[in-house]
């Protein structure tokens, strides 16, 4: 038999999940979403791992209450809310309350750790809700899973599992963390690969600096320097992944220097980089030097007796036939080899970064030829920015300042400036130099050596530390951005879906009521206008050929006022939506509002219904779109609008989840921040995703309705706790042909539902299932809400047992 790889063609495999991986995803009993997101991390952590990782978090990485932190801390004497007696202040030194608020924060992500992994933490309830054998569970299947802690997807923490993160965490907290959980083990990894390559050259020193390394660029200075250090095993590592293909031999002006030898000539009046950052360090802690521990001693460089030009003529004959013809370019080479062991230290590297770089780093943007000639404007006001403090910039600020130089308008520089590069020399020189106060009255040999080295210093900085810096600050910046853009873009989608399906009263007095039936017009030609039920279904449609004026005075035809009028008559709706971006279609509002008038004044409507405005980009997308041409084959596309449009009105979220069917990008067609282009796909994505999801968490789904009527109300079901795209659309597959349920537990009792979802999956979605009787499947003479009694057997399609309790 064929396979489904021989029969279809990759891309419709990947749109329709129907690849091996996918049927592996829908059969596992781990949410979807849970499976993808920790695809390739480190796995089978331990309870103390995830506390160490906690511990990281809350140290390294951006919480909403992180700033308490750093705020208690500058405070006196403070109280604090007893937590074993909540109401009840105990007093004590702000440093007390700061280390208690850590200690607070990181046992709540410690918590929400391990329900994400499903480790068992004796301090926390895990679920799942108890089941027995009776509901369909196999013996193997029992034993193997009944003491196992399940893994809880981000919206059953968040609903469910509130007392254990609240307070100290917010719901996007909650997202933070599991985002944060794949950086930690993107750093687990790369730290075990780094401590292999340390352990194969045996670099205790380096292996030591791996251990208390806990950041992404920390980790990127040991593999610099690994890099620096073993150039040939570094060499050796890229000809094996190279796997035998030729590639340009690559020669580095530093290995030319050390085949030159010149770094026997800078080690007769230099230190190692390696001494001059535990000067620094010893400096920064104020420790003294003790004459009884050499461990405390600062590293003081020789001078040679001759001066730097004749030793350099000296090396000259060998470093010849390397390209150093003279003492001039000896020396300079000298520098240069010096420098950039200085600019690969890590321990330098990270005090600059961390001391000088990210506090004191300053942006100056500048012109270009396109900038000035082009006919934007948005980079104008960035060309004020002289020696301007990055901290000052805002993150959405300085995304747009990147994206202007990627377009060419701007350039720009992040550096410190001169008076914070002089004070930062002056501390390096303190600790490099012999005699770096010029005490006594040194010689003049003696001198040119110390300039040297100050040369040296000078270098490291300019030429190889600030340029690398300034690349890691700017990838700082912008991921820091892109994770703020990706934020708003989920406001902005949740602020879309998060209302209300639309709803009317017929007097102040009286409780709202469901719309029955719902007008979406089109303005085109011809002008098409769709009237839908209270199932989303099209109930009547109209084309008209409207001579709609840009001008709100001119009159309409009264042929077409009396079509609009009939038309109103027949169908009767609650609402009219009216859809499109121009200038004639607010003159079509006012024209339908005076139409709606008249029929009332003539008894036409029984009251005055609302004529209302909505945006038409999502009707677009949907006129365009594979569910619209299978739902409505003949249906031009302006009416296929019209239906969106009231569809979006009658339930927003339930219209707007259609566009994120499979692995459409018809949602990222939404213009949620004007900033949203830098971001790749698959991160913004994630983040309109996350809205629907945490509205679904809200709101529920019919799931029998969902069932019964997919066309209309199926995709909103991929966004529920445990679920996804695959085991979504499995499930309602399995409904439309066995039936609807008739309470939560009889999903576990059909052997193909237990195929989709089982334990784990069932605990973290059924709490978000209505089941409803809003569907064709769905018996009166059943019981509903009944469990299991004695030996009634229940199956799908079968409905509750027979006889009530």
């Amino acid at each position: 038999a064929a396979t489904i790889e021989q029969l279809y063609e990759p891309a419709l495999i990947e749109q329709y999940y129907m690849s091996k991986d996918d049927d592996k995803i829908r059969k596992t009993d781990i949410p979807e979403r849970l499976q993808e997101a920790f695809a390739g991390r480190v796995m089978n952590l331990t309870k103390d791992d995830l506390l160490e990782e906690a511990k990281w978090m809350v140290q390294t990485e951006d919480l909403s209450c992180s700033w308490m932190l750093d705020d208690y801390r500058d405070n006196d004497m403070v109280e604090l809310e007893d937590e074993s007696a909540p109401g009840r202040l105990v007093p004590m030194t702000s440093r007390q309350r700061a280390d208690e608020v850590e200690r607070r924060m990181i046992s709540r992500v410690h918590n929400v750790l391990c329900y994400l992994r499903g480790v068992y933490n004796e301090d926390i309830k895990h679920g799942p809700i108890a089941l027995d054998k009776e509901h369909g569970e196999g013996d193997e299947d029992w034993e193997r899973e009944k003491d196992l802690p399940p893994m809880l997807d981000i919206p059953f923490i968040a609903k469910y599992r509130q007392e254990y993160w609240r307070n100290e965490l917010t719901e996007e907290d909650l997202w933070a963390i599991l985002d944060h959980d794949a950086a930690w083990s993107a750093l687990l990894k790369r730290k075990e690969q780094l401590k292999e390559r340390f352990k194969a050259v045996e670099d205790d020193d380096a292996l030591e600096m791996l251990q208390r390394a806990d950041n992404e660029e920390e980790m990127g200075d040991l593999q610099a320097l690994y890099d620096l250090k073993y150039i040939a095993e570094s060499a050796q590592q890229e000809a094996e992944a190279a796997k035998g293909l030729k590639r340009p031999v690559k020669v580095s002006k530093y290995k030319t220097c050390l085949d030159a030898k010149l770094n026997i000539l800078a080690d007769m009046f230099t230190i190692p980089a390696s001494d001059l950052s535990a000067n620094w360090m010893r400096a920064l802690s104020n420790k003294p030097d003790r004459a009884d521990d050499a461990t405390l001693l600062n590293k003081v460089p020789e001078d040679p007796s001759e001066e730097p030009v004749e030793l350099a003529i000296a090396c000259v004959p060998h470093a010849e036939q390397h390209g150093y013809r003279d003492a001039s370019a000896v020396l300079g080479g000298v520098k240069y080899l010096a420098a950039k062991q200085i600019a690969f230290d890590p321990v330098v590297r990270r005090e600059i970064r961390k001391r000088w770089f990210k506090k004191f780093g300053v942006v100056t943007v500048r012109h270009t030829q396109k900038g000035e000639e082009s006919g934007e404007s948005y980079h104008l006001d960035m060309l004020t920015w002289r020696d301007k403090a990055h901290g000052t910039i805002n993150s959405e600020d300085f995304l747009e300042m990147v994206k202007a130089r990627q377009e060419g308008l701007i350039q720009f520089s992040v550096r410190l400036d001169d008076r914070d590069h002089q004070r930062l020399l002056s501390d390096l020189r303190m600790n490099y130099l012999k005699n770096p106060r010029n005490v006594g009255d040194p010689s003049d040999a003696a001198r040119e050596w110390d300039q040297l080295r100050t040369d040296i210093l000078e270098e490291a900085l300019s030429l190889h530390l600030y340029p690398m810096l300034e690349h890691g600050l700017i990838s700082t910046r912008v991921k820091h951005a892109k994770l703020v853009v990706g934020k708003k873009i989920k406001s902005a989608m949740e602020a879309m879906i998060r209302v209300a399906p639309y709803s009317w009263r017929p007097n102040q007095d009286t409780k709202p009521r469901k719309a029955r039936m719902i007008m979406g017009v089109q303005l085109a030609q011809p002008t098409e206008i769709v009237v839908i039920d209270e199932w989303g279904e099209v109930a009547h449609y109209l084309s008209i050929m409207l001579d709609i004026k840009e001008n709100a005075r001119a009159e309409m035809k009264p042929k077409d006022i009396k079509a609009l009028s009939e038309f109103l008559h027949k169908t009767e709706p609650d609402v009219i939506a009216l859809g499109g971006g121009q200038l004639k279609c607010r003159t079509l509002m006012t024209k339908l509002s005076e139409v709606v008038e008249q029929c009332h004044t003539k008894s036409m409507l029984e009251r005055r219904v609302d004529v209302v405005y909505l945006d038409h980009t999502a009707a677009y997308k949907y006129s365009h779109s594979a569910r619209a041409a299978a739902e409505f084959p003949r249906y031009p596309a302006t009416r296929l609008m019209a239906v969106s449009i009231a569809r979006r009105l009658q339930d927003p979220l339930r219209e707007l989840a259609g566009l994120c069917v499979g692995k459409s990008e018809d949602a990222l067609s939404l213009r949620l921040h004007h900033l949203q282009d830098l971001l790749d796909k698959s991160e913004r994505t994630k983040f309109i995703h996350r809205a629907f999801i945490d509205v679904v968490r809200d709101v529920g789904v019919d799931i029998n309705l969902a069932a019964d009527k997919p066309q209309v109300n199926q995709y909103t079901v991929q966004f529920v706790s445990g679920l996804g795209p695959r085991k979504a659309q499995e499930l309602l597959t399995i409904m439309r042909t066995k039936g609807c349920a008739y309470f939560r537990e009889q999903l576990l009792e059909d052997d193909s539902v237990r195929g989709v979802m089982r334990r784990a999956v069932w605990t973290n979605a059924a709490a978000f299932f209505k089941i409803t009787k809003y569907s064709s499947m769905w018996d009166d003479t059943l019981s509903v809400g009944t469990r299991v009694i004695e030996n009634d057997v229940v199956v799908m399609g079968g409905g509750g047992p027979r006889r009530g309790r």
